[in-house]
């Protein structure tokens, strides 16, 4: 191991509370420890725990249904959804260059946040964060790859 502060070899010495490898610089004497893989970022949720509510919410399953499964809280099966769509963007966005498509789908969904538009007061009329929501999307037709996605909220 190279000590990321000097970039002198370093020797093995102990283990921290979580049981990570800590090491010592053989020049400086500064302790660190070795890089490590953080697929979910700052959450410490089981990653057999965290791929089960996954491989569930993929499902269909209810988020209450999936945290009785679990034991994961619902607040940390949102964060963990959240975390899971951002690293797919990443990955999409790296990955599709280039693509050669023969036919594209064109489609909308529709939602609402809070209420629909058609029910907002006029005190909430100019509020941006209530009401209708449209989602466009784009699909290959033969292999059903999203290719391009785009959120609107609905303005009058």
């Amino acid at each position: 191991m190279v000590s990321h502060n000097c970039r002198a070899n370093a020797k093995k010495f102990g283990t921290n509370r979580n049981g990570s490898q800590r090491f010592r610089c053989l020049s400086c004497g500064k302790t660190f420890t070795a890089p490590q893989e953080k697929p979910l970022d700052a959450m410490t949720v089981n990653m057999d725990k965290a791929t089960l509510a996954l491989k569930l919410l993929v499902e269909g399953s209810s988020v209450r249904s999936i945290e009785r499964a679990t034991g994961i809280h619902r607040d940390t099966i949102m964060k963990l959804l959240v975390v899971a769509g951002e690293k797919c963007e990443q990955l999409l966005d790296a990955k599709l260059r280039n693509l050669q498509v023969a036919d594209i789908q064109a489609d909308e969904i529709w939602a609402y946040v809070g209420k629909k538009e058609a029910h907002k007061s006029p005190e909430e009329a100019h509020v941006d964060t209530l009401g209708d929501a449209y989602t466009f999307v784009g699909i290959e037709r033969n292999t059903k790859l999203v290719v391009a996605c785009e959120q609107c909220r609905h303005k009058r």
